[in-house]
């Protein structure tokens, strides 16, 4: 495939992404009682949350992740205030029904076998998002995510979050390349403890 053909490819699998209602609930579920000014803000984006659709585009997940990153972590650069909104969803993702679920289930599982179903657990939040999970080593995972529409420090946050749930103290999500359609490539690494 030349690299045209491998653009467009990429370009298509990042468009065919879709966030579920779920997920901006749980990006509701951060703040207790949201300002009306919020709300307005997020209506203007795209997303009502008194008429809320089963499913949303890329554009109006992005704009509610900077939305609510502004919101929440005003005095934080950007990477690291998307980094910390991606965490706190963990939590709140693990109020809606699909997550309490699955927050269940994590901490039964351990932290290898999370990042083991860590491709399936991301389709929870973002139908049609393409990640593969490989292991280098005990407490050393590659996470590659080949288009993403969604932020790379929200991502990462996010799976620092997971790894918390597992009660994981020191995870670390590291990036390690970034390509063509917003996708990327990061290490996940924890401390293993012995036995």
């Amino acid at each position: 495939m030349d690299a045209l053909a491998q653009d467009v490819a990429s370009d298509t699998k990042a468009a065919s992404v879709l966030y579920p209602r779920r997920s901006f609930d749980a990006l509701l579920q951060l703040v207790r009682t949201p300002p009306q000014s919020l709300l307005e803000s997020l209506r203007r984006a795209g997303f009502d949350a008194e008429r809320p659709r089963e499913s949303y585009h890329p554009e109006v997940w992005r704009a509610a992740q900077d939305i609510l990153r502004h919101h929440l972590f005003p005095d934080l650069a950007e990477g690291a205030g998307f980094r910390a909104l991606g965490a706190l969803f963990v939590g709140g993702f693990s109020q809606t029904v699909v997550g309490r679920v699955l927050a269940a289930a994590m901490p039964l599982l351990g932290p290898e076998r999370i990042m083991a179903r860590l491709p399936s657990y991301m389709k929870a939040g973002a139908d049609g998002l393409p990640v593969t999970a490989e292991t280098v080593r005990a407490g050393v995972w590659r996470v590659r995510v080949e288009a993403s529409p969604g932020r790379l420090e929200f991502f990462c946050g996010v799976v620092e979050g997971l790894l918390r749930l597992v009660r994981v103290a020191d995870p670390s999500v590291t990036e390690l390349s970034r390509f063509d359609a917003g996708g990327f490539e990061v290490l996940v690494c924890w401390s293993v403890k012995r036995a």
